[in-house]
């Protein structure tokens, strides 16, 4: 069953929907923004996954947040401008004050804390302002990196060095005779394999450096958060034309922080989780992981989950753990 929902916060009036099952729940997920995308979620992701968990014995909620959706308040006049307020945190208070409210209007125990990107990382900087009442993180395609303008509104963009462009192109044109001479070489399947076999070993015994557009703050949270022994499920789409990041996230995550999160990663599907069936396998990948454990500070973290067939789908998740306790 779903009803609709107003709550004031902060002098602002935030609309949202409430999912209840047939029975009454003690557990609670809340779903934050994507990005502008209202409380729905693109191609209604949101609404399915609300249905179906709170037909689970889940109470469901999915909430605008300011400005967004049906939401009072006012948006910035770009959508950078929105994504760095949501990648900098700023919905998280908002976000925190709005869950507490729920599980005290509803009587519940505890709940977790869910959204895609944006909404993700709404969920992450939510955290640490109400830890107790949070039994887990549910994020999906969180990304890392930093969206940020390349000039201040109203500002000129200043030219780039004539010799740092000249410096640029110099190395490019360098490499490139580099690669051109070892591709006509006889030795070239050698040296290209000795190329990748020093390049896994330098990432395994090297620290990784961040690269300068890394959300620095988001990663420093959510490790501490995850050092609070409060279980993380992250989903990451994987399209079909999948390309190998320049930078590895998950495992300078792992390295971080080892334990008490599951990385699974859906192929055949994008960042929205609506093509070729990703908002079932996300569907079940969530129920399989929430039956798994309980809250932080009554229950264990799950183990490796088992791979989730569907015959409704063209294709099974890939589950990668980051270890357990």
């Amino acid at each position: 069953m779903r009803d609709a929902l107003s709550i004031e916060i902060d002098g602002l009036c935030l609309h949202g929907t409430r999912h209840t099952g047939p029975n009454p729940s003690r557990r609670g997920i809340v779903f934050f923004n994507s990005g502008a995308q209202p409380r729905s979620g693109r191609g209604e992701l949101y609404v399915q996954l609300a249905d179906k968990l709170a037909e689970h014995g889940f109470a469901c909620f999915r909430f605008d947040m300011p400005g967004l959706g049906d939401s009072d308040g006012e948006l910035p006049a770009r959508h950078v401008d929105l994504y760095q307020l949501i990648q900098d945190g700023g919905h998280a208070a908002c976000a925190a004050r709005l869950t507490q409210v729920l599980l005290d209007m509803h009587k519940l125990d505890d709940m977790v804390l869910a959204g895609i990107c944006g909404g993700a990382m709404t969920s992450v900087f939510a955290v640490p302002m109400l830890p107790k009442r949070i039994s887990g993180l549910v994020l999906l395609d969180l990304l890392f990196f930093s969206v940020r303008p390349r000039t201040a509104p109203g500002a000129q963009e200043q030219p780039r060095s004539s010799w740092r462009d000249k410096q640029t192109r110099r190395l490019a044109q360098w490499k490139a005779s580099i690669h051109d001479k070892i591709l006509t070489s006889r030795w070239e399947p050698q040296i290209t394999a000795l190329y990748h076999k020093l390049k896994r070993a330098s990432k395994a015994i090297l620290p990784q450096r961040l690269p300068a557009d890394a959300n620095v703050k988001l990663l420093d949270v959510l490790t501490s958060v995850l050092n609070a022994r409060i279980p993380a499920l992250l989903i990451s789409a994987r399209p079909t034309q999948h390309t190998t990041p320049a930078f590895d996230y998950w495992a300078h995550l792992r390295q971080r922080c080892p334990r008490g999160w599951e990385l699974v990663q859906i192929p055949g599907t994008t960042h929205s989780f609506v093509e070729n069936g990703g908002s079932r396998a996300v569907l079940e990948t969530i129920l399989k992981w929430l039956s798994g454990h309980g809250s932080p500070h009554r229950g264990a973290l799950p183990a490796v989950l088992d791979t989730v067939g569907s015959k409704h789908t063209s294709f099974s998740p890939e589950y990668v753990s980051a270890g357990s306790e």
